[in-house]
Parts: structure tokens; C-alpha cells; sequence
């Protein structure tokens, strides 16, 4: 019983140091993103990033809100546009923006976000976020 117990506790300690773990990026110096949803409902997704060099080819974020049902699943929200995702471009080597969405219904939402960032030289960094909040 305490081999069963100790080796649990090692796994639980190995995969919360990995969670640690920054990755190195080719192009990107930082992404980050941050979510709020008000108490009447809206939800506002703010986004930056910078990366390392002023010469890049394309930057690309995708966002999509989902909604938790039944305690268990994700449901795509229906925002208003194609697919139900935001896709916000830039050739510049920082960016910021935000979003905002009036959410029809209580509940705990997720937003959904992939940061694609393509230098110069081909090379493609991809971050996801996911955020999650309730009202």
C-alpha cells in the first residue's frame, strides 16, 4: 500500500513541475492574455504580444468563447460571425487589442485563444491560452 501511495505522489509531483515549464519560442517574446466577464454579462478578452525581432511575416489570433453545460461539456458559443471565432491579423512586432461580447445567460464560460506567430524566416510559433470564468 505505501509503494501504491508514494509512486502516486511522484507522478503528482513530476507533472506539476512540468506545468512550469516556459517554452522557448522562435520569434515570440511574450503572449499573454487575460478574460473578465463583468457581473451584467460581458465579457471582455484583452490580448499582447511582442516578439522578439521587428521583422515578422504574419501574426494571427483566434478566439472562441464556449459555454460549460451539464457540469461536464463545452459548448461553442454563438457569437455572430463565421465559424463562431474571432481571427485577429498583424504584420507589427507588438499588439495589443481587446474584445467584448454580451453573454445571454449566466454560467461559466471559457475563452479559447491560439496565438500564431510566423517570422521571417518561416518559422511558426503557435501558443495556446485558455481562460475560464463565471458570472
Amino acid at each position: 500500500i505505501l509503494m501504491i501511495c508514494f509512486s502516486i505522489f511522484a507522478a503528482q509531483t513530476i507533472s506539476a513541475k512540468a506545468a512550469n515549464i516556459t517554452p522557448y519560442y522562435n520569434n515570440t517574446q511574450t503572449a499573454v492574455s487575460a478574460m473578465n466577464i463583468s457581473d451584467d454579462g460581458v465579457m471582455t478578452i484583452t490580448y499582447r504580444y511582442i516578439t522578439k525581432t521587428t521583422d515578422i511575416s504574419n501574426a494571427t489570433i483566434t478566439t472562441y468563447i464556449e459555454k460549460r453545460t451539464l457540469g461536464l461539456f463545452w459548448t461553442r458559443v454563438d457569437i455572430g460571425v463565421p465559424d463562431n471565432q474571432w481571427v485577429d491579423t498583424s504584420t507589427s512586432s507588438s499588439y495589443v487589442n481587446s474584445r467584448t461580447f454580451q453573454l445571454s445567460s449566466s454560467g461559466t464560460y471559457r475563452a479559447c485563444i491560439s496565438y500564431e506567430i510566423i517570422g521571417s524566416n518561416g518559422s511558426v510559433d503557435t501558443i495556446p491560452y485558455e481562460l475560464q470564468d463565471s458570472y
